[in-house]
């Protein structure tokens, strides 16, 4: 998903986000397999047809619960002036996230478990972001960084978060959403990061230039 969006674009993204929170909301209080489409839909103000036209599925809908918020990373990692290596300003990115943001995650990661539906949703939703994300910054480097090396860095990122989060709630929260975030940069040191440093002013300028049309 691009970084910038028009107003047209924002409206869609809050209809999502507001279609999601309705769904996480009525999961949270009658459980996964007692909310229907109909029910989301209602409950988000809108119509079915609506619905359909955002998401196919109810678990695809579900899932989106924090893509808004997580679609901040890039600008929060490049905001980062300090000297600081890569991984330690992710891993600062995250922390600065909402207790609810982590909240709906550990919520996520435990339907993964128990539905198939969600497993599925949440899995291809890890690679079409993955993508998306790969694409943008790829694009904000005016081409220069290798397609294939960023995917393959993000799919890193993305299973090392992964991996902290099902080991922290598996360890019973410890140190709350700080402790995560500490056990995300101490993974994140194995993950080479440090070549995105040679290419962090050149992505910065553009999305500030991009954001400024």
């Amino acid at each position: 998903m691009p970084m910038t969006l028009g107003l047209r674009d924002q409206k869609k993204l809050e209809t999502r986000a507001r279609l999601a929170q309705a769904a996480m909301t009525l999961v949270t209080e009658r459980g996964y397999p007692h909310v229907t489409i109909a029910d989301i839909a209602d409950a988000a103000g809108v119509s079915r047809r609506t619905f359909s036209n955002y998401f196919s599925s109810k678990a695809e809908c579900l899932i989106e619960i924090n893509e808004a918020e997580a679609a901040r990373v890039l600008p929060m990692i490049l905001a980062d002036t300090s000297d600081q290596p890569i991984g330690k300003r992710v891993a600062s990115a995250l922390a600065d996230f909402s207790d609810s943001f982590w909240d709906d995650c550990a919520r996520l990661y435990r339907l993964r478990e128990e539905e198939p539906e969600v497993l599925s949703a949440l899995a291809r939703a890890e690679v079409q972001h993955g993508a998306e994300f790969a694409a943008d910054i790829v694009e904000l480097s005016d081409g220069v960084i290798d397609p294939l090396r960023m995917r393959v860095t993000i799919a890193a990122v993305q299973a090392a978060v992964m991996a902290c989060l099902g080991y922290w709630l598996d360890s019973g929260s410890p140190g709350g959403t700080r402790g995560l975030a500490d056990l995300i940069e101490q993974t994140l040191s194995v993950v080479d990061l440090s070549w995105l440093d040679d290419y962090r002013e050149l992505v910065r300028d553009n999305l500030a230039a991009r954001s400024e049309r």
